[in-house]
């Protein structure tokens, strides 16, 4: 059976990556979602995969994992099919049906090809650099198709705006010091009560920026193809028991 794997993220579509997180998201069963892993990314069968050699199997994995811990490339345009898909060119100036649609539905990776049907829609008019794009209609036409935009397209948009989230509360956290401080030299004794309740509503609001920015990396999609290292070595260990049954 000839057997062909991905070797770079756009080979691979957000459905088979959805899939996948689900998976993993609700089994601790480390043989079942080794197996899973492969059935997935290599579109065979889990009786195929149950069949395969243990050296095949550890090395799709590990072949796939590096591919999935790829840095993903932020794109504007991409092509799909007779499509050629642009993203939102005017953030500032989207409707609300469109953030609502795009917030509610990026938090959560079963539902990223509904957002990504807002984000990225089909590009009707070019010039040059420049390009405009369907007009927001809020109904599902997209919704199935998107679920075979390329990964690196998907999780190259994750990444802008997880920099974008993380640009701007770098920019609150310094904007509320650098209050602190000119609050510290301009008040006086006689204000000094006001001015320690002030401080401490500013020291809170520090603290609580300084812990979004902590928790920003656990957004980027990864822990759980990190995880399946551990598969990895299981397989190892695991052919290696065998090589020394066969040596005996």
């Amino acid at each position: 059976m000839k057997i062909t794997y991905p070797t770079k993220l756009s080979e691979i579509p957000l459905l088979n990556y959805q899939k996948w997180m689900k998976t993993a998201q609700n089994s601790n069963d480390e043989e079942l979602m080794a197996h899973k892993f492969v059935e997935i990314f290599l579109g065979v069968k889990l009786t195929d995969v149950r069949s395969m050699a243990v050296k095949d199997v550890n090395f799709f994995i590990e072949e796939i994992v590096n591919v999935l811990n790829t840095k993903p490339k932020f794109k504007k345009r991409w092509k799909y099919g007779k499509h050629e898909f642009g993203l939102i060119t005017d953030f500032e100036n989207m409707s609300w049906g469109e953030y609502i649609d795009i917030e509610s539905n990026l938090t959560d990776v079963k539902n990223w090809h509904k957002a990504m049907a807002v984000l990225y829609r089909p590009i009707v008019e070019t010039y040059k650099d420049t390009y405009k794009i369907m007009e927001y209609k809020g109904d599902d036409q997209f919704h199935e198709p998107m679920k075979y935009a390329p990964l690196d397209i998907v999780l190259g948009i994750q990444v802008f705006f997880w920099n974008i989230e993380k640009e701007l509360l770098n920019h609150t956290l310094s904007s509320l010091k650098n209050e602190m401080k000119k609050m510290n030299e301009n008040q006086t004794i006689a204000k000094l009560g006001n001015f320690q309740s002030n401080l401490d509503g500013i020291t809170a609001s520090i603290e609580s920026v300084r812990g979004m920015l902590q928790n920003l990396p656990k957004l980027l999609p990864y822990p759980y193809i990190k995880h399946s290292h551990s598969y990895h070595m299981k397989y190892k260990k695991i052919e290696s028991n065998i090589t020394t049954k066969n040596d005996n």
